[in-house]
């Protein structure tokens, strides 16, 4: 009988490291791929739209008779307006807002019920 329980104990061990190998892949792979979806993916899709809008906005100042309305497509605040905006930090908000969201949205597209189930 103690070699069945060897044997027992081998194949419960060898079936354990399995999982354990396979739950460390699985949190990998996903710790990558929402690596690279928050961080890398926004870049990329910035500098695209970025390259977009400039050569939109490019195109259609050199055709336009009139160029004093591509300086409307910016928001500056000055005065009592930015000293307000400064003072109560709204933009590092706006950026920890949106940057929440954004892994929100992410997250979202990832199932971690798998993990969860073996427990």
């Amino acid at each position: 009988m103690p070699g069945v329980a060897a044997a027992v104990a081998s194949i419960i061990a060898w079936f354990g490291s399995f999982l354990t190998a396979s739950v460390i892949r699985y949190i990998a792979i996903k710790a990558v791929i929402v690596g690279v979806v928050v961080i890398i993916l926004p870049i990329v899709i910035n500098n695209i739209v970025y390259k977009f809008m400039q050569m939109a906005v490019n195109f259609a100042g050199n055709n336009s008779p009139d160029n004093s309305f591509i300086g409307s497509l910016t928001f500056n605040a000055s005065g009592m307006l930015a000293y307000v905006i400064d003072a109560m930090s709204i933009p590092e908000a706006f950026s920890i807002v949106m940057s929440a969201l954004a892994l929100k949205f992410t997250l979202s597209f990832f199932s971690f019920k798998n993990l969860w189930l073996m427990r």
